[in-house]
């Protein structure tokens, strides 16, 4: 009998050795706390984000100074790079800001990335190609929060500035890991944009309609999945070689927890934004 199972033994040993060195790691992921019991239970609190209500909805001029006095988040860590870490050069290279804001009709996003040697030739489906802004998000954040599968409310959009000069700005969302839309999204209208050429980089303010989400208007409490990143893309020689080869690319996320990356087919392994109210005076 044992020899019969011989063979089975030797194919099932890695994935004990590999359950067990998983638990150590989620044992000591800082995403989940310990119980008295000893189980591990995942913390709603980690990694949270949030938005501030607005007084007033911003103007869209590209201008990250109206963002200045509220919170930031920073893409500035090596921990947060994706990839292409070996071509990263320090916060002055490349790295971002973001600030975040909302009204009852839209999400806004603030955005100020240092960028001195921008790359964007391409315009559209192609913008993933060249330097852009992304944010991931899940717009059914609590009603899809133990769905396994992707299910129409998720968005994967990419923000080009251009390049301040023939190229003008798009917004593109990538969607064929996505199942067919009930309402397809005409991006480039539907969200407003606007860009600015900065002396470092550029900046940008966005504005997502509250119908992309699971409400009609937004209010305090709200909740999305949402996480923050950039792209930056080392120019090719030609474009000929950036359609012949892959491209060399440095990418941030806001994300940090490598066990549970950002996955559309799992809406908890999304960062948390909450929507607050008005900032204390």
């Amino acid at each position: 009998m044992r020899g019969r199972f011989q063979r089975l033994v030797g194919e099932l040993s890695p994935l004990l050795a590999g359950t067990r060195e998983r638990l150590v790691k989620v044992s000591a992921d800082p995403a989940f706390r310990r119980l008295p019991d000893g189980k591990l239970q995942w913390r709603e609190d980690y990694d949270t984000l949030s938005a501030p209500r607005l007084v007033k909805a911003p103007q869209l001029d590209g201008d990250f100074a109206k963002w200045q006095t509220g919170p930031h988040y920073m893409l500035t860590s090596p921990s947060q790079i994706l990839a292409g870490a070996e071509h990263w050069k320090g916060p002055e290279h490349f790295s971002a800001r973001v600030a975040l804001g909302w009204d009852e009709n839209h999400l806004c996003v603030g955005v100020d990335v240092t960028d001195p040697e921008l790359y964007q030739p391409f315009t559209d489906r192609s913008i993933s190609q060249g330097d852009v802004f992304a944010l991931t998000l899940e717009t059914a954040f609590r009603k899809n929060f133990t769905s396994t599968r992707a299910d129409g409310d998720e968005y994967f959009l990419l923000f080009s500035p251009g390049d301040f000069a023939g190229v003008g700005p798009s917004v593109f969302s990538e969607e064929d890991y996505l199942p067919p839309r009930l309402q397809p999204r005409d991006y480039n209208s539907e969200i407003k944009t606007a860009w600015k050429k900065t002396a470092k980089g550029f900046s940008g303010d966005i504005a997502i309609p509250a119908a992309y989400f699971d409400t009609r208007k937004f209010s305090t409490g709200y909740e999305i999945g949402l996480s923050l990143g950039t792209q930056k893309v080392l120019p090719p020689p030609s474009r000929k070689a950036a359609a012949e080869q892959d491209l060399e690319r440095i990418v941030f996320s806001s994300k940090t927890d490598r066990l549970f990356p950002v996955d559309s087919g799992n809406p908890s392994s999304y960062q948390r934004l909450v929507l607050t109210g008005l900032p204390k005076q």
